[in-house]
């Protein structure tokens, strides 16, 4: 079964959170929320995330998406 958009989201927070100083709080910050997109247009992948913050954040954000998306291409409800 394909997890869902907080659990992925909690993956996230914790790989940034363990491997930064910056704490849970900021990540979740930075990430936002996993957006699910629509199965039948995208074959790589349904979900994704709009990082905010500063370059170095949303590039950190960005390295954990892909992955986290290694693992878990398809997010479900």
């Amino acid at each position: 079964m394909a997890p869902t958009p907080e659990q992925l989201r909690a993956v996230l927070v914790e790989i940034l959170s363990d491997s930064t100083t910056k704490p849970e709080a900021h990540w979740r910050t930075v990430i936002g929320s996993v957006t699910k997109r629509p199965s039948a247009t995208e074959a790589r992948s349904n979900w994704e995330i709009s990082p905010t913050g500063s370059d170095y954040d949303c590039a950190a954000a960005a390295r954990a998406m892909e992955i986290v998306r290694r693992e878990h291409p398809y997010v479900g409800d």
